[in-house]
């Protein structure tokens, strides 16, 4: 322990008993919950943890694993605290609130541990956690409850600020106490306030949702060139109907959606300086497009200008998408 920073190890026990122990070190940082590995045998992870007043400031780094947390009984509900949840490098899975949403590195999920969750890291671990007693997250959110199984996106509104400062606070959790003293809560509770407190109308809520969570799985396929609105509904386990139907409601179709995620992506690594090195056609490919042609026909489109003449203009700022 260093300045109130505890760390532990999976070193610590037996091979085959590490995935048990990791279970029990999770539940002492944050809460009890169900672990389950597909490479139980030779599991390994590290968990730090520091305490911040009344919040608790948890890393945990680990090979691919899953966990499980049941419906608290009523009497433990009133007690059970929020989580703030975000992965600093890989995605990961949450299942919540009637919700299973894809989560792209440094999406930040509100997760309420009154009520049942899983949650699947497929690719490893490093998962930052913002652990938030239930009396104080009321302090900012009206029903905390509601607020659950919420994401706050990386690149949209207030998550990006809530991301940021989570994904900081877990490249080293000692950066905190720079806060001055008792700071922290205050600063965590108005960003939570801002990206969770205004929930969408209830009506929209099921396919505002379900737009979102088609967008994320896009994003983490946009390299895919044969990524299909089919392929979509399957990972997210709804009808091609119902999907279709969302995005016509949100006015944006699954296709069009699809498409100009590509070309922001394909803008964003045409304008970055460390990817001079790959051509307009390496580019396309990492955006989903096999053909360089379609490709650049495609960005001519959205951007009006080829693709390298939107690199030597360095994307200039002011150029917007043509609808």
């Amino acid at each position: 322990m260093t300045d109130g920073l505890e760390t532990w190890e999976t070193t610590a026990a037996a091979p085959l008993q590490r995935l048990l122990h990791w279970a029990a070190a999770w539940a002492a940082a944050l809460v009890p919950m169900q672990a389950g590995s597909p490479v139980a045998d030779v599991f390994g992870g590290r968990l730090q943890t520091l305490a911040l007043g009344p919040l608790g400031l948890v890393r945990a780094d680990a090979a691919p694993w899953h966990a499980n947390r049941p419906a608290q009984p009523a009497r433990a509900q009133r007690g059970a605290p929020l989580l703030l949840l975000a992965q600093s490098a890989q995605p990961w899975t949450l299942r919540h609130g009637g919700h299973l949403m894809h989560l792209r590195p440094g999406d930040v999920a509100l997760a309420d541990t009154a009520q049942a969750f899983e949650a699947h890291f497929p690719q490893g671990c490093g998962l930052v956690a913002l652990r938030l007693p239930r009396s104080l997250a009321g302090q900012w959110l009206p029903e905390p409850g509601t607020c659950s199984g919420r994401v706050a996106w990386r690149d949209q509104g207030w998550g990006r600020t809530l991301s940021a400062l989570l994904l900081q606070l877990g490249d080293d959790l000692r950066l905190a106490r720079a806060y001055p003293a008792g700071h922290l809560p205050g600063h965590v509770g108005a960003l939570v306030a801002a990206a969770f407190g205004d929930a969408p109308a209830p009506a929209a809520t099921v396919a505002d949702d379900l737009v979102a969570r088609s967008e994320a799985v896009m994003r983490q396929r946009l390299d895919e060139p044969g990524l299909t609105a089919g392929a979509l509904a399957r990972a997210l386990q709804v009808s091609l109907r119902t999907l279709h139907r969302a995005h016509a409601a949100a006015g944006r179709p699954v296709a069009a959606a699809l498409r100009q995620l590509r070309m922001e992506r394909a803008a964003e690594l045409l304008g970055n300086p460390a990817m001079r090195g790959l051509g307009v056609a390496a580019i396309g490919a990492r955006c989903g497009y096999a053909d360089a042609s379609h490709f650049a026909r495609e960005f001519r489109r959205a951007w009006g200008m080829p693709p390298a003449a939107w690199r030597q203009r360095q994307a200039e700022p002011t150029l917007r998408l043509v609808a």
